[in-house]
């Protein structure tokens, strides 16, 4: 019996040293039940790939379908203490052994906002006019409904449609490692503005990263957010060779 909670003791103690750094991180003796801000630092790669034409590309307002009861079973727990703007720019948690939410992490705006930005900036980086496309969030991303939001009278080459499927990360300390898991996922459709034709549609998905690590800390966490959030946002055009295989032969649409 002496043995049996000798060993309670030393586990107990062990998951307890464990828990402590990931709810210090950069913020050594605040209250660890609090919320985090988090900054991406994206920026567009200097490169532009060969090929791309000069086209007008209407970016319309990006629709955030994100589900976080599909990621967590703990949404109520997450939310306390949050205030109501602060919930749709929640990203990720981190909990402790048992499951329970010790820090809650957020983006100073809201997610849709912050990746139209910086998506649209990545257009520009690749040589892309961008139009004026209103503040219209389309329904959903078919083509008709792509069509409708964009301005009336809007002169574009290609118009497109992005909605966020999935943006969220879960931090947890087990027995000797630190478990991580991201899932982060777009939805993207793209059309041609001129004959109504559908250039490209599918899943740009950052993978569902998971990994284990003695160390876990907050700039693992951040080095993985920016890695995958430049995997989504360059991934849309950049690194999508069969989308940039139909933009190849369009012909910008002042030279038409």
């Amino acid at each position: 019996m002496w043995r049996y909670w000798t060993t309670r003791a030393v586990v107990s103690t062990a998951l307890v040293l464990l828990a402590a750094p990931l709810c210090a991180g950069k913020d050594d003796g605040e209250d660890r039940d609090r919320v985090k801000h988090f900054a991406f630092t994206f920026a567009p790669a200097a490169k532009r790939p060969e090929g791309l034409p000069a086209l007008k590309v209407a970016l319309l307002p990006v629709r955030n379908d994100a589900d976080l009861k599909r990621q967590t079973q703990e949404t109520e727990a997450l939310c306390r203490n949050l205030a109501p703007d602060e919930i749709p720019r929640l990203i990720g948690e981190r909990s402790n052994a048992y499951g329970k939410p010790l820090n809650r992490f957020i983006v100073d705006e809201p997610l849709a906002t912050i990746v139209s930005r910086e998506l649209g900036r990545e257009l520009e980086a690749l040589g892309f006019t961008l139009v004026p496309s209103g503040t219209t969030v389309p329904a959903d991303l078919e083509t008709e409904s792509l069509l409708a939001a964009l301005d009336s009278g809007a002169t574009a080459d290609m118009i497109l449609g992005v909605s966020i499927d999935s943006f969220w990360f879960h931090t947890e300390p087990g027995m000797t490692k630190v478990k991580m898991e991201t899932f982060l996922r777009l939805e993207v459709k793209a059309v041609d503005a001129r004959s109504r034709a559908k250039l490209w549609s599918g899943t740009v998905d950052a993978g569902a990263f998971s990994a284990k690590g003695m160390s876990m800390g907050r700039d693992a966490v951040e080095t993985r957010l920016d890695e995958g959030f430049r995997a989504l946002i360059e991934g849309v055009v950049r690194n999508n060779a069969e989308l940039r295989a139909k933009l190849g032969p369009m012909v910008a649409a002042e030279s038409r």
